[in-house]
């Protein structure tokens, strides 16, 4: 995991959504995943999950993509520390 705002947002792969203890350690309060090719990670409840399946390259449609891009941007604003 790489914070990238301080305490707001970091940024991470598959295997760091599964390690909830790190999350909790790190205070993240939500995950938005965005991994086509991974299974969904099983989170504790207490966790925000937000899955938004997209294809590295082309592919993708723009309603999903700016849904994403709209999530993560209202965490950060909302400043609920997220890792994507």
């Amino acid at each position: 995991m790489r914070e990238i705002i301080q305490g707001r947002l970091w940024l991470g792969t598959a295997v760091d959504v599964r390690g909830a203890c790190a999350l909790h350690d790190a205070g993240i309060h939500a995950v938005v995943d965005l991994a086509y090719e991974e299974r969904p990670a099983q989170l504790p409840r207490d966790l925000w999950y937000c899955r938004f399946p997209i294809v590295d390259g082309l592919g993708n449609g723009i309603d999903l993509l700016t849904t994403a891009i709209e999530t993560v941007a209202a965490l950060i604003h909302g400043q609920v520390p997220a890792l994507v």
